[in-house]
């Protein structure tokens, strides 16, 4: 029967692994482009706010008191010292830049888009015409500081979670939290164009041996000193070469079911390590009908067994150490 289920769409259409390398490269993807991502909503949600104002122009203008103020979208600041940059931008744009609204009204705005520290600066201040000016300056002088917003990009560029083997998605987040630091510290008007060797130094110090092994042994014998941009075009090979590996080297178990009345410790879990070729030592060798070796093949042994249906048995057999974890679908 195996052959035949080997002929079977799901394995001779390859549709698991490329279903399951979409999915992971779209992730991947869409973990690192939130900054992007939120500058853009950013922009759309001030253009609404400028129309939603415009819109109240009336109401502004010494119209009806009972109206209230349009609702507009922005991210509140909180105190975080990297983010005062894109706050006070887009809060000029959208509020003090408006000559339609009053001092107090641009108070009241400010409130609202405040919260922790940053609120408790300016919280207690009247939302009158002559508070206004005061409070922002308050602010400006506060979070404006920018060695203070050097010193917390250099804080993720020096302190961060190491990358664990084979996780894609953390490093080409780690390569983008890299960047993004780079290009803030130099938008304050910091020279990092010599700044390689160092950086190179930290992002290696966060990667599994194995990935340091391979940069070093890609320069061979040469004395040349690299750059950093070397180093992100090295580390985005892997991205990409475990994005492709992701599938059939990281499948996600299910958990076990566990009968009433049965004891949870009597049961032992079936893990990778839990089949190895070491326990059929001296047992017969059979051919493998996924490669033309000859080797040991506990096929009666799944790690895994799921029944989707209960039509179809999709089972995770540890073939051999050289094979890993291999997928086969058999019709119940």
């Amino acid at each position: 029967m195996y052959p035949e289920v080997l002929q079977h769409e799901y394995h001779t259409g390859n549709r698991y692994t490329t279903a399951h390398a979409s999915y992971t490269t779209l992730e991947t993807r869409i973990a690192t482009r939130k900054d992007a991502i939120q500058e853009e909503i950013d922009a759309r949600d001030a253009e609404q706010a400028q129309n939603t104002l415009a819109m109240h122009s009336t109401a502004y203008m010494g119209g009806s008191s009972g109206t209230g103020l349009p609702k507009i979208k922005l991210h509140t600041l909180s105190g975080d010292f990297k983010r005062w940059g894109s706050f006070s931008q887009l809060f000029s744009d959208i509020v003090i830049d408006n000559a339609l609204l009053k001092n107090s009204q641009k108070m009241q705005y400010l409130k609202t888009f405040t919260e922790k520290e940053a609120h408790q600066l300016i919280g207690n201040m009247p939302s009158t015409d002559d508070s206004f000016e005061p409070a922002w300056n308050l602010l400006k002088s506060r979070y404006s500081n920018p060695r203070r917003v050097v010193a917390s990009h250099l804080e993720d560029l020096l302190v961060g979670e190491s990358v664990p083997a084979r996780s894609a998605a953390k490093l080409d987040a780690l390569l983008l939290s890299n960047q993004k630091a780079l290009d803030s510290i130099k938008a304050q008007g910091v020279p990092v164009n010599n700044w390689d060797l160092m950086i190179i130094h930290l992002t290696l110090r966060r990667l599994p041996p194995a990935v340091r092994e391979d940069w070093e042994t890609s320069f061979g014998l040469t004395d040349i000193m690299p750059t950093y941009t070397q180093l992100h075009e090295f580390l985005k090979s892997k991205v990409r070469a475990w994005e492709n590996l992701e599938p059939a080297s990281e499948p996600k178990k299910q958990p076990e079911n566990h009968k009433s009345g049965g004891s949870r410790s009597d049961k032992q879990p079936r893990t990778k390590s839990s089949y190895t070729a070491a326990q059929y030592k001296g047992k017969s060798r059979r051919n493998c009908p996924l490669c033309p070796e000859e080797h040991y093949m506990p096929l009666l042994m799944p790690v895994i067994v799921l029944c989707l249906f209960n039509k179809i048995c999709v089972c995770l057999f540890d073939i051999e150490p050289t094979h890993k974890l291999v997928t086969i679908m058999m019709i119940c």
